[in-house]
């Protein structure tokens, strides 16, 4: 894969191999956001590459209610009690900015999460506490610049013990060897396939960063659901199956014992009609296994995308939708 290489234009792969020292250089910046009121709930209010951060957000908090809101408008509940990260990487996503406003009238207490843009300018002028994060790379390679002042932020105001520990074992896990030779046996059983990412619902932000990964890397369609409720529907569509697929698994010794042993029978029974990946996430903890896991799916659609002879990092038809769509005022 050599020469092919040279299909990536944004140099996507430095982004992806920084991962670990993103994560050190990310969960600092949160250390100096203050909470200093009391709060009841955590909304993220965000879009695509930046929206992400705050599934994973969802699924590793668990003591304080978290929502994560992909839209112009905010719900009702939303008030004086609730934290409101406002996460935009570009600072000009519309939805984000039209929600931003509507929190400031609710009086939320608010974090801006962004390298720049508009979202800045306000946060600036309306004295609204920032993390500023670095500029020039896609906004789905800024998952950890995204996540992390989110935790310490948590951790400032006592929502969330510390995480060093936790944190620390992430970075030494993601720099072990291996990830790449996964990843390469993975995007050859994805090949002309349309790829269905399964997992736990502790795991399902992870499933749904891979299908959105496989969308804007690779540019090919991809599917994600969540155990156990595809065992209620999505389960019958390898009866009649329509098209090429290739199911991946993402296993946890995390997940519950049921949840393992739905997973091994659904596995079983789909292998009659597709081919199936079987992925055990390993990790000290939980938050090692999510990153590791995200690693792993970036790694694969980064090669499955220069497989197929594409650069992985313009979203044309997203910025031609945009430029459509005309300025948000």
């Amino acid at each position: 894969m050599g020469k092919e290489i040279n299909l990536d234009s944004q140099d996507m792969k430095k982004a992806i191999d920084q991962l670990p020292s993103q994560i050190a250089e990310a969960y600092k910046m949160g250390d100096y956001i203050r909470v200093d009121k009391p709060v009841d709930k955590i909304v993220i209010i965000g879009m695509g590459g930046s929206a992400i951060a705050g599934d994973i957000l969802q699924s590793y908090i668990a003591n304080v209610p978290v929502t994560v809101i992909r839209d112009y408008n905010i719900p009702d509940w939303i008030d004086e009690k609730t934290l409101v990260f406002a996460s935009s990487y570009s600072g000009n996503t519309e939805e984000t900015i039209s929600a931003y406003r509507e929190a400031r009238k609710k009086k939320a207490l608010i974090v801006v999460i962004t390298s720049g843009g508009r979202l800045l300018k306000l946060a600036q002028d309306e004295k609204t506490q920032i993390v500023l994060i670095p500029k020039f790379m896609q906004p789905r390679n800024a998952v950890a610049y995204m996540f992390f002042p989110m935790l310490s932020a948590l951790e400032n105001a006592k929502l969330l013990k510390s995480q060093d520990t936790a944190v620390r074992q992430t970075i030494n896990a993601l720099k072990k060897e291996g990830y790449e030779k996964i990843a390469k046996d993975l995007l050859e059983k994805n090949y002309n396939k349309i790829p269905i990412i399964y997992s736990s619902n502790k795991f399902s932000s992870i499933a749904y960063r891979w299908k959105t990964q496989f969308n804007e890397n690779a540019k090919v369609m991809a599917f994600s659901h969540a155990f156990p409720e595809l065992d209620h529907n999505a389960i019958m569509g390898f009866e009649h199956l329509i098209g090429h697929f290739h199911v991946i698994f993402l296993k946890s010794d995390l997940d519950h014992k049921r949840i393992q042993k739905r997973m091994d029978i659904t596995e079983k029974l789909i292998r009659r009609k597709t081919t199936v990946t079987s992925l055990n996430i390993k990790g000290e903890n939980y938050l090692s296994q999510l990153f590791t896991a995200i690693h792993i799916g970036d790694l694969t659609t980064y090669f499955l995308a220069l497989r197929y002879r594409i650069d992985p990092s313009p979203v044309d038809y997203i910025e031609e939708l945009k430029k459509e769509m005309g300025p948000y005022l």
